[in-house]
């Protein structure tokens, strides 16, 4: 989750650095564990990121 919200490095690299060979694989698994897809789950993170950019005031 870490890789996925902190960098911009492609699902296969993550996929491979987390010890999956097999991209789909990985993220078939994460969906199972997760509830939703490794990009689906950036996006959230991302745009929850924005919203709470919105939410902060104005120093």
């Amino acid at each position: 989750k870490f890789a996925l919200t902190n960098t911009e490095s492609p699902l296969a690299e993550i996929s491979w650095r987390v010890g999956y060979e097999n991209v789909d694989h990985f993220a078939k698994l994460f969906m199972r564990h997760v509830g939703c897809s490794p990009n689906d789950y950036r996006k959230q993170f991302k745009n929850s990121l924005v919203e709470q950019a919105y939410l902060l005031p104005n120093t």
